[in-house]
């Protein structure tokens, strides 16, 4: 999971260590007794006349601040996980308004993409095979996933829906599915295999299945970004089981910090942060759903072996989009080290960090880059 360090209060340093400008009441506050520091009537007009000075200029950017001074902070749960809002903006009342549109919008577009829940469009596909006027938002999705398949040759593939559910039984303490089941699900895999005519979606096999999981959860987020970024909120934050969408800078005005989980906690590594602005950051790893308590068998499933891949325990990406980052996630997952960073070096936008089980780390050489802004 990726935790968020978010600074609420800002407070402006003048001249002096221990002169303070708080821009919730607009006062100045003096060092502390017993500091060598005192507040002259001399050295109060000094600071009052730099802070006249400045003033007109926004050299300290304090109007900004204070026209943006409300941060809500709100969860709730949705398609089966946890949504943490940040939202930054004029007045509580701004901020709870752009919440409500962000929060049902999301909800309607997770449903269309939700196989998990009864009659939705991805379940009624899945069960019938085909769906005739679709649900644009399911279409959609789709589309960007069979683009994403093609991109990464195949290792990101939503069609592995009947592999996924040989390792159902792992995950409770049953055995592992016998090779020839795996053989006979992985005959039912293959994007290719998905057809799209105007706005019918079929498969072009019996039992074929799809989820969307990979992809799907990233573009609730997106859209919720969007519905916020129109109603006028230029900082926020969505966060959504570790996938997540930042816009603007945190209320002090600095960038926000993520730091990057440790995909083996009973192992001590240096803690890794990564600043983030107008920008969206996606993990997959073997920890967040393990079948077996080696983590061996985990919920990414290679599309090709039928198997769990082997190299790698996480994968954090760094793309515009959150989508674009969760697909890459779990398509790094398959891929491995070396085919997921030279692919990463190939797309504009993107970076890539990624921890393999023996905890050695891989990184695309601007994963870092903006971290001197922390």
């Amino acid at each position: 999971m990726i935790r968020i360090d978010i600074q609420h209060i800002l407070v402006v340093t003048l001249l002096d260590n221990h002169i303070h400008f708080n821009p919730c009441n607009g006062s100045l506050m003096a060092a502390a007794p017993g500091t060598q520091t005192q507040l002259t009537r001399r050295k109060f007009l000094t600071i009052a006349s730099a802070m006249a000075a400045v003033a007109g200029t926004g050299y300290l950017g304090i109007n900004r601040y204070l026209a943006r001074g409300y941060t809500l902070k709100n969860t709730r749960s949705m398609m089966g996980t946890i949504i943490n809002f940040t939202i930054i903006g004029p007045s509580k009342e701004r901020c709870y308004e752009a919440l409500r549109s962000a929060a049902a919008h999301m909800e309607t577009t997770g449903r269309a993409i939700n196989g998990y829940i009864d009659d939705s469009p991805l379940t009624r596909l899945n069960q019938q095979g085909i769906l005739k006027d679709s649900d644009p938002t399911l279409r959609k999705v789709v589309i960007m996933a069979k683009e994403l398949s093609k991109l990464t040759d195949g290792a990101f593939d939503p069609t592995v829906l009947p592999l996924v559910g040989l390792y159902k039984n792992v995950r409770q303490g049953g055995a592992l599915p016998s090779q020839e089941k795996i053989d006979a699900a992985l005959s039912l895999v293959g994007y290719k295999n998905v057809i799209i005519e105007g706005t019918t979606i079929r498969y072009a096999k019996s039992g074929m299945g799809m989820t969307l999981d990979g992809i799907g959860k990233g573009y609730v987020v997106d859209e919720g970004i969007r519905v916020l970024s129109e109603m006028g909120i230029e900082s926020s934050c969505i966060e959504a089981g570790g996938d997540l969408m930042v816009t603007g800078t945190k209320a002090s005005g600095k960038p926000w910090t993520i730091a990057i989980q440790n995909p083996r906690p009973e192992k001590e590594v240096e803690q890794r942060y990564i600043a983030l602005h107008d920008r969206a950051i996606a993990t997959s790893g073997d920890y967040m759903q393990a079948y077996t308590a080696d983590r061996r068998y985990h919920h990414i499933i290679h599309p090709t072996t039928g198997f769990s891949p082997p190299e790698l325990a996480s994968c954090s990406i760094l793309a515009p989009s959150v989508a674009r980052a969760d697909g890459l996630a779990t398509a790094a997952m398959v891929m491995g080290s070396q085919r997921s960073i030279d692919l990463l070096n190939s797309l504009p936008a993107c970076e890539g960090f990624l921890i393999g089980k023996d905890l050695t780390t891989y990184s695309t050489k601007d994963f870092f880059t903006d971290n001197e802004n922390i």
